[in-house]
């Protein structure tokens, strides 16, 4: 084990999805964490950035109709999720109700997506590296998924009385179309296309690696490790072995 924080555990075996290819679910969870920490520092000019993971999005996988269904099977999903939401917040002691950027990682159909809560817009906005095929319809593609989180995430912020609730009212979906787009990445695109720009374009695709190896190194030496001391006296010892 080379890192524990907050219940969240990450392997060697973990860290060795960094090299390239899809990144390990426990990596990306501890990311997010990371991430939203990390924004606590941010300049008082910046917007408020929130980061959940894929764990709260699979609460609702089985959902339908949220708004108006009252079935046990209903009340229990949605309990999955607060449950997961709170978990999340409790773990870094943080406060949602200020934020203007709120991320959800999606993780459906061994691919990774964004989907974020802008109050600066008021868009849910779908930020997803896929373009959507030509003849298919985007609510479609993502399976009324947006709808779904839109609902329940309405909901959550009602129950916990949080001003955000308010802002939800007039909360629209907007499906992102960003030039980098392509069908060909078979990767998540939180660390992007490592086998499509290994052909393509060397210099990036060593950017991107260098990329992943900067994130490895964070979550390592993250305060929120409580492993540190050991990695760090471990990383010293390799180190002497070299020379």
């Amino acid at each position: 084990m080379l890192y524990f924080g907050n219940n969240l555990v990450a392997k060697q075996k973990d860290f060795r999805t960094m090299a390239s290819g899809y990144i390990s679910t426990n990596i990306v969870q501890i990311w997010c964490q990371i991430m939203s920490v990390l924004d606590m520092r941010r300049s008082i000019d910046q917007p408020k950035r929130v980061f959940f993971s894929e764990v709260v999005f699979m609460t609702l996988e089985k959902a339908t109709n949220l708004q108006k269904s009252k079935s046990v099977a209903s009340r229990a999903i949605f309990n999955n999720l607060c449950r997961a939401l709170d978990h999340q917040l409790e773990s870094i002691s943080l406060d949602i109700s200020d934020a203007s950027l709120v991320f959800f990682s999606i993780l459906r159909h061994q691919h990774f997506y964004l989907m974020c809560f802008n109050f600066m817009t008021s868009r849910l906005q779908v930020i997803d590296n896929r373009p959507t095929p030509e003849r298919i319809k985007a609510k479609n593609k993502y399976e009324e998924c947006p709808e779904k989180l839109l609902v329940a995430f309405t909901k959550y912020l009602t129950l916990k009385k949080n001003p955000l609730a308010k802002k939800m009212k007039s909360m629209k979906v907007e499906y992102m179309k960003m030039p980098w787009q392509n069908e060909e990445n078979a990767v998540d695109f939180h660390e992007a296309y490592a086998d499509l720009y290994r052909h393509v374009n060397s210099r990036l695709y060593t950017f991107l690696t260098s990329l992943r190896a900067k994130y490895a190194a964070t979550i390592l030496m993250s305060p929120m490790n409580t492993l540190l001391p050991k990695v760090t006296k471990a990383t010293k010892e390799i180190y002497k072995q070299s020379k």
